[in-house]
């Protein structure tokens, strides 16, 4: 028997007999992500006559450099393969002649199976992987990635973060018109990140399809500690101004709604600080320069404190002519430059009232009044649901207001009113508007004027965050703004005029998150978890079998109820190879199991928690009793990773991935971080908008989908019901079960040929392999069995191998020569009938 070690194509010298004691297991393909079982016992080899193939021999730690990169090995017996995988070295012995000169030692070689050189690839991160395949983080570019038909690598679906409300100038949260690119996570898909793991093999599988349809969460980059860039590259800006000297700014025009002073150029030196020096300061430049001595991702943190003038537009009653609305104009924005690109923030008022509501077309509110003198305010008109024009009165102790014509859609208008001297909650109508409002959301604010003049505080965070490039400069430039252009002509009103008070100032806010325009891909979001753990998630999800063929760099991944050939006749009959003189040992295969089996999915989000606790049940999962009747304890098989999830609808978007609680009358909630809960979903397809301000440019969004029954998609592992039973991820278990419930493990011995070990080692097309079915024979009745694992194949001894089998009377045999097989429980033990077949 001739027997060859060949390592990287090089043939090792053995100088012995093949001792190889090879060792091939099921759990190789059952669970690679946690064991490499396949392997043989070392084998010593001489050292001089091979040091061209194990290198490095001179040096202290030879051994972990040859470990550490992989070398393909295969044992050859008679021209057969009888163990194919990655050379280990064990141990190295040296031995010594006279003046120290190495005269000899060996070898301690193992060969670890064919699944360990993917296994150890797949060891690394998920955002280790690379893919020229990326999506650009802006709103234009995620939408259309969303609404892809295609099953991209990355794609965007809308998540309910709480954000889906917005702060109106009650600072309460009413329901949002308008999309935001917050409201879209990004996600990876199943199959593709599956092929960049596996990027050295070709994958083969009957899930392809459905992979395909298959997105998991991705991760915002919340976790990374940015100090170190916070400590280098802090900064603040202030401006010069004082409350007693406020400075004048410039003035705002109708035509023209902006200031083009920078007012970043009023900066004060006294009140900026910096000690790194990452900002430039005049005389170099009068505009501040950000210089980050790292790239980082940051929002601009924004204080600003100014006087504005407020001008009523209305000057007379309504005319085809004139054409002139009755908006007042003040300054109510803030545009802030970064990155050549600038970001708006819009005025929030901390005074208002709520109007109060009655029937008709008259809407009644109680303004606050002075019994001294007359108030001036500013009032604001939001009509929620719809909107009408007309002509707008207004009425207060007798005395009549026009505000001329209102504009219907929107989010609404200002207008200038004056209150008479009077008492406390003095009544005021406004007439010729229908103000009704369905949802009861506020629809009347107010605030003060004073010497003509009004005072604002904004401080604010920029909604989007920038990605700065270490070695880039960045000018940082803000200017004051109206909100909207206005139809008043400039011989009426020549514009407003804005004055800057204390404590304007800018200053960073380094964060995790995604800069505007970056490019997302997978090393963006996949996450700092493993690339085996989320193969682990998939096969507990499908109850997956990875079984590797090193020869063709192909990798056979099937559910357990596909993956055996147990639909064919031509079975593997290995009865004539069952040496009897040595002992066979049987054991129930679910004896240590337990009396029940669940299948379930890791804890969702406090949106699952609450609908498990409402409806008293487990969202996704899947409890079913075993014929286990001595034990009383439940065998649990639950995700590593992923969550399941409920989808909510929202009007302004469509079914949505909640990541909040809330009931459906609940008007206010707090935004939520921008991460969420990992999860995967079915990609179900694009729907369209049925509301929505800007529905016109975005009308359509995709869904993704955990279980709907009309679509007959179940990613639970419960069965669901519409009109008919949608199986849940308990079908690829059925197989487990019954195991369980019926099968027994068999230990006995085979004489076994190299031929019989080369065709497990290779998956091949017959399936004649470790997904064959197996014919044993017990005192002259036929089993087929499942192989579990060949331990310690020596084909230099002789001697036969221990076997490991699964016997599962479920298992159905066709052919004229095969019989079914029943099982009958009380066999055992009885009529000398080992397995409990007859």
């Amino acid at each position: 028997m001739v027997v060859e070690l060949k390592i990287d194509g090089h043939k090792v010298d053995m100088n012995q007999k093949g001792n190889i004691a090879a060792t091939h297991s099921i759990a190789d393909i059952e669970e690679p992500d946690s064991t490499a079982a396949g392997y043989t016992k070392s084998v010593e080899v001489p050292l001089i006559s091979n040091m061209r193939v194990f290198r490095f021999i001179n040096e202290l730690y030879s051994k972990e450099q040859f470990n550490n990169e992989l070398h393909k090995a295969e044992y050859i017996v008679d021209g057969n393969t009888v163990m194919s995988g990655i050379a280990q070295i064990d141990k190295i012995t040296y031995k010594f002649g006279s003046g120290h000169k190495l005269v000899g030692g060996s070898f301690h070689v193992s060969v670890i199976g064919a699944a360990f050189d993917w296994i150890t690839n797949a060891k690394k991160q998920i955002n280790e992987l690379e893919s020229a395949e990326t999506v650009v983080y802006n709103m234009e570019e995620v939408y259309k990635n969303s609404i892809r038909e295609d099953e991209s690598l990355i794609k965007f679906f809308p998540v309910d973060r709480g954000a889906f409300w917005e702060e109106n100038y009650n600072g309460d949260l009413i329901p949002r018109k308008k999309l935001d690119i917050r409201d879209y996570h990004p996600f990876f898909n199943v199959w593709k990140t599956m092929c960049l793991i596996l990027s050295e093999y070709t994958i083969k599988s009957s899930m392809e399809d459905f992979f395909k349809k298959l997105y998991c969460s991705g991760y915002m980059p919340v976790n990374e500690d940015l100090s170190y860039i916070k400590e280098e590259n802090d900064f603040y800006i202030g401006t010069s101004a004082t409350e007693d000297v406020p400075i004048l700014l410039g003035m705002i025009s109708p035509k023209k709604p902006t200031i083009s002073a920078n007012i970043y150029d009023l900066w004060d030196s006294d009140e900026y600080h910096n000690d790194k020096g990452v900002i430039s300061s005049p005389p170099i430049s009068s505009t501040p320069h950000f210089h980050p001595t790292e790239t980082a991702t940051v929002r601009m943190q924004t204080n600003l404190h100014y006087k504005t003038q407020i001008v009523n537009g209305s000057t007379g009653y309504w005319n085809d002519i004139m054409k002139e609305y009755g908006e007042c104009l003040y300054v109510d924005e803030f545009r802030l430059y970064v990155n050549a690109q600038y970001e708006r923030i819009i005025l929030t008022l901390d005074k208002c009232v709520e109007a109060k509501n009655r029937q008709g077309d008259i809407k009644n509110i109680f303004i606050p009044c002075d019994p001294n003198e007359a108030k001036t305010y500013v009032v604001y008109l939001e009509f929620a649901s719809w909107q009408i024009s007309g002509r707008i009165i207004f009425q207060c102790k007798g005395a009549y207001t026009d505000l001329g014509q209102h504009k219907a859609g929107g989010r609404g208008n200002w207008y200038v009113i004056t209150v008479p001297q009077g008492r406390e909650g003095l009544l005021g109508t406004f007439q010729g508007i229908s103000m009704y409002d369905s949802i009861d959301v506020a629809e009347f604010y107010y605030f003060e004027i004073y010497d003509n003049l009004v005072t604002f505080n904004m401080d604010n965070v920029t909604r989007n965050a920038y990605t700065l490039t270490k070695g880039n400069t960045y000018p940082l430039w803000g200017q004051f703004a109206c909100s909207r252009e206005y139809g008043l002509t400039p011989d009426k009103i020549d514009g407003v005029q804005l004055w800057l008070c204390e404590n304007n100032n800018i200053k960073p806010d380094f964060t995790n998150v995604i800069g505007l325009n970056d490019k997302v891909g997978i090393s963006t979001i996949g996450g700092t978890g493993s690339q085996l753990d989320f193969l682990a998630s998939l096969r507990q999800l499908f109850c997956l079998m990875y079984y590797t063929n090193p020869l063709t760099k192909e990798i056979h991944i099937e559910p357990r109820t596909r993956f055996y050939n147990r639909d064919r006749a031509d079975i593997i009959d290995w009865r004539d190879k069952i040496d009897y003189l040595k002992e066979i040992e049987i054991e129930e295969l679910g004896g240590d199991v337990g009396n029940a089996l669940k299948l379930a999915y890791a804890s969702g989000n406090e949106v699952v928690g609450y609908y498990n606790w409402k409806n008293r049940t487990e969202l996704g999962a899947y409890r079913t009793p075993l014929l286990n009747k001595t034990a009383d304890d439940t065998k649990e098989i639950v995700n590593g990773i992923f969550a399941p999830f409920l989808l909510r609808t929202v009007d302004s978007m469509g079914m949505t991935i909640p990541q909040d609680v809330r009931e459906n009358d609940q008007k206010q909630i707090d935004d939520v971080e921008l991460e969420m809960t990992p999860i995967v979903g079915y990609f179900g397809g694009v729907d369209d908008r049925t509301t929505g301000d800007d529905k016109k440019d975005y009308p359509r969004y995709p869904r993704l989908v955990f279980q709907d029954a009309t679509k007959e998609i179940n990613l639970g592992f419960e069965d669901i019901n519409s009109t008919s039973v949608v199986r849940g991820l308990n079908q690829y278990y059925k197989d487990n079960i019954s195991a369980y419930n019926y099968g027994r493990r068999i230990t006995m011995y085979l004489k076994l040929t190299p031929q019989d070990i080369e065709a497990i080692q290779f998956p091949n097309r017959e399936k004649q392999d470790f997904r064959a079915v197996f014919l044993l024979n017990f005192d002259g009745e036929d089993v087929p069995c499942l192989l579990e694992q060949i331990a310690d194949y020596n084909p230099a001894t002789g001697a036969s191998t221990k076997c490991v089998f699964i016997s599962d009377p479920h298992i159905k045999l066709t052919g004229d020569d095969l019989t079914v097989i029943t099982y009958d429980d009380v066999a055992i033990g009885r009529n000398n009938t080992l397995t409990g077949y007859r």
